[in-house]
């Protein structure tokens, strides 16, 4: 169920912010993110979801990412398979 829903455009800025940030951070032991667990845009229901394959695409597969959603609402990108 999504409590929250922004425009794509307003999605992909938030995301690329993450994005960028994480490309200039170096070499990372961790990401810990947070985020809001229940938002939508108007063209993707899974916001979360989605940023999270983003950062794990920028810090690669060894490095361990904690996400603190605020909501209930899981992505299955919240668990690793």
């Amino acid at each position: 169920m999504l409590h929250f829903r922004d425009t794509a455009s307003a999605h992909e800025e938030l995301q690329c912010t993450i994005i960028d940030a994480l490309k200039t951070a170096g070499r990372l032991d961790a990401v810990l993110i947070s985020l809001h667990g229940a938002c939508g845009s108007d063209l993707d229901t899974d916001v979360e979801g989605h940023t999270l394959e983003r950062v794990r695409a920028v810090v690669g597969a060894a490095v361990p990412i904690v996400c603190t959603p605020c909501h209930g609402t899981r992505s299955p990108e919240y668990t690793p398979s």
